[in-house]
């Protein structure tokens, strides 16, 4: 995981994370060390009682989230290479604006994804009977009685935060179009020049103003992965307590 990312830093600070590692992980452990010498011929989900496999998937899902900011991270470090080589290290083939709004298109998926991972982990805590298809942040969410939780409460809050970037998924992923790439904001005056023939729309002055943008757009960004972070993170302290009665039983 990134040492800089935010939610590295309050996952291992996180009472929820310490303690679903301490007691998930010698399971992963036993049950890893079991199917590699495949003595009974099982898979590595069919080992554990119920209540095992339950814990085994808690720890996964709370994998999945830290691998979904690790990619997060690495959405940042394109976005902050020096415009200048993007030509060169794609040969004149990909123009920088499509290169930046490909990857504000990544990150808002990622982001977006973010919802979901934590609807599963609510689902798996609280042993909802809904089935793997159906579980996401919305099916938690709906179900009886989990809004007057406090997960419920603190998935609520992270729903808000992420509406805009679920609606960009949604168009991206079901139209192949969307509307609102946060770098449509920017001006690249250099493609002016190309489509008009005018060497005066390549001018290291409006170079420079472009950049500028990007720089602002890629904070803008920086800010919602990390406000994305602290809302996950209270979501899963929220659920500490419900952690704790899967640990007693």
């Amino acid at each position: 995981m990134n040492a800089g990312s935010i939610f590295t830093t309050l996952f291992n600070n996180s009472p929820f994370a310490i303690k679903m590692v301490k007691i998930a992980a010698p399971i992963f452990g036993q049950h890893l060390k079991l199917t590699l010498e495949d003595l009974e011929g099982k898979t590595y989900d069919d080992y554990g009682t119920d209540r095992e496999q339950q814990l085994k998937k808690i720890m996964a899902f709370g994998a999945q989230l830290s691998e979904c900011f690790e990619e997060l991270e690495q959405v940042i470090i394109h976005l902050t290479i020096d415009k200048a080589k993007i030509d060169l290290l794609y040969e004149g083939r990909l123009h920088a604006e499509d290169y930046y709004k490909y990857h504000y298109d990544s990150f808002a998926i990622k982001l977006a994804t973010i919802l979901d991972l934590c609807g599963k982990l609510g689902i798996t805590i609280f042993g909802l009977k809904i089935s793997d298809r159906r579980a996401n942040g919305g099916s938690f969410l709906k179900s009886p009685g989990i809004n007057e939780t406090a997960p419920g409460q603190r998935l609520q809050a992270l729903a808000e935060f992420l509406q805009d970037f679920i609606q960009h998924r949604h168009q991206k992923v079901h139209q192949a179009k969307s509307e609102d790439n946060w770098f449509d904001r920017v001006v690249f005056w250099e493609r002016f020049g190309e489509l008009l023939k005018d060497d005066f729309f390549k001018s290291p002055t409006l170079d420079e103003l472009t950049k500028e943008k990007i720089a602002e757009t890629v904070t803008e960004i920086r800010h919602a992965i990390d406000n994305t972070a602290k809302l996950a993170i209270q979501f899963m302290d929220a659920l500490e307590p419900q952690l704790d009665v899967l640990i007693a039983n």
